[in-house]
């Protein structure tokens, strides 16, 4: 703009005069910018996530090969030295399984090493566990053990959810760097929709983040910017969404894929916790429907239900004051002598014939003699020969199952206030100490019902296929308490899809969100 115009060569050597020239006195930083000309240079940052097929270059590759090969080196240099060959790059799963098949099966630290290392620059981080199919069971260990248990559980194909980060712990610190890269591939998505929205009536919008949502560091505020620093220690709690949606043209996993990959990790049918997590594990590499989501907070309300309805096991003296006693008047034959809710984990199916594309989501559970047992109460779905040929047993089951999850949804209804109070006079003789008591285990098992419910709605929601029916399919579908927790934690915003805008709405025009779509109601 002022008219001066210099070579490539004289700029080049003004700007490397000044480089020198700050260098030499307190560093480049201490140097002053020339005031005209035009100034090219190369610029690489560390903190950017992976193109599609990225893989190491020859010459790092070759040099990666050599380093795992020599066995010269300690472990910790050999540490220190295959971290400093990935800085900056990605490689693929291929590649890490090459160097990992290069290592003495007998060095079994620097295998471990040279795995943990892999997992934090895969290019294709959906294939990580075909790298810890390669470790031995001692080597898995190790791993865990250097990353902790919030890395290891980490999904980096999916990091929708709530964070808890320990910054200094490196391995923690790096799933905060991984969020600071993965919100900078969301920024130019999240710039076109509030582009989009600019020039409608409605009244002027305003910008809010939506992807780095709840940020706080020890308890403090802390917002996304793209010049900031993440400290080297502190608590980091954030809930983060993707707000990209799935590819156009991906299939969901089928019912098949998904009992089966349920039916070999779901070990404890009595435990939704349990269900939540390997739901989240599943999240990293495959995406599944709407229909397929409301049936899997299904299990998990089932669960937690048979979970609340068991009765506590007989202490050892229990035990002991029984164990004189003839095995009539302990309770008879053990299969008929338990209570009913008890019981009903050995009702088996008389028939499992089961269509192809629709597998039995049934609980599976070990009776005392070793055999499987199942109980059906929905889920994934069954054939319609099998729902003729239940026995009335197990619609007697059923219905029991039914009266207290019947019982359940009403008191979820109610206040807290109606909760605790009687509700006729003959319940007066109740004592207030067992009222309190019932009260309470119930509160706890309604948290911790709707808690999961609620985990597992965050996991998969930038995993649907038909994300466009999330609300009407999915979110319509939850508790109060729940759609308030998936409200904070997702932002409403974020569900609202124009397509399906017909709907009832309640909206708090002093919040942004809710303001945001009562506008973009008014455009529509």
């Amino acid at each position: 703009g002022t008219g001066v115009t210099k070579s490539a060569l004289e700029l080049q050597k003004h700007f490397e005069a000044w480089m020198l020239e700050g260098a030499g006195t307190e560093g480049v930083a201490s140097g002053v910018l020339p005031e005209k000309g035009v100034l090219e240079f190369k610029f690489q940052a560390d903190l950017r996530l992976p193109t599609d097929g990225e893989a190491l270059s020859n010459v790092k590759m070759l040099s990666a090969r050599m380093l795992c090969t020599d066995m010269r080196q300690d472990t910790f240099s050999f540490a220190q030295s295959f971290k400093h060959l990935l800085k900056g790059s990605h490689l693929s799963c291929q590649q890490a399984l090459e160097l990992v098949h290069l290592i003495p099966a007998t060095n079994s630290t620097r295998r471990a090493l040279c795995v943990e290392t892999c997992m934090t620059k895969l290019s294709d981080p959906h294939l990580q566990y075909l790298l810890l199919q390669e470790l031995t069971d001692a080597e898995y260990e190790v791993v865990q053990k250097r990353q902790g248990s919030v890395a290891f559980a980490f999904t980096p194909a999916n990091p929708t959810g709530h964070h808890r980060l320990d910054l200094s712990k490196n391995s923690e610190r790096e799933i905060a760097l991984h969020l600071v890269r993965f919100k900078n591939t969301q920024v130019a998505t999240e710039e076109a929709l509030y582009a989009l929205s600019l020039g409608r009536v409605g009244g002027a919008r305003v910008h809010f983040d939506r992807v780095w949502r709840n940020g706080m560091l020890n308890r403090k505020p802390l917002p996304y910017s793209p010049t900031f620093v993440l400290p080297r220690d502190g608590i980091f709690e954030i809930d983060f969404v993707q707000i990209t949606k799935a590819p156009r043209g991906v299939a969901a996993i089928s019912n098949t894929q998904l009992h089966h990959a349920l039916e070999r990790q779901w070990l404890d049918r009595q435990d939704g916790r349990e269900l939540a997590l390997h739901v989240r594990a599943l999240s990293n590499d495959n995406y599944i429907s709407c229909d397929q989501l409301v049936k899997l907070l299904a299990m998990v309300q089932r669960a937690e239900l048979m979970r609340h309805m068991q009765p506590p096991i007989a202490t050892a003296t229990e035990e002991s004051s029984m164990a004189g006693l003839p095995r009539e008047q302990k309770g008879g034959d053990p299969a008929t002598s338990l209570p009913l809710a008890h019981r009903a984990k050995r009702v088996a199916l008389a028939d499992t014939n089961v269509s192809q594309d629709t597998a039995p989501a049934f609980n599976s559970v070990a009776d005392g003699e070793g055999r499987e047992a199942v109980i059906l109460a929905g889920g994934l779905g069954v054939s319609s020969d099998t729902r003729r040929v239940l026995s009335p047993l197990r619609r007697m089951v059923q219905g029991v199952l039914l009266t207290a999850f019947r019982s359940w949804h009403l008191a979820c209804a109610r206040s807290p206030a109606e909760q605790g109070a009687p509700r006729s006079a003959d319940r007066s003789s109740v004592s207030e100490q067992g009222k309190e008591n019932a009260n309470g285990e119930f509160a706890d098992f309604q948290k911790r019902m709707c808690d999961l419910r609620v985990e597992v709605v965050v996991s998969m929601f930038a995993r649907l296929t038909d994300w466009v029916g999330f609300r009407p399919l999915v979110y319509d579908l939850l508790y109060l308490r729940e759609q308030k927790e998936v409200d904070y934690r997702l932002g409403v915003m974020n569900m609202f899809e124009e397509a399906v805008a017909v709907n009832y709405w309640v909206l708090d025009l002093s919040h942004v969100e809710y303001r945001r779509i009562l506008q973009d109601l008014i455009f529509l």
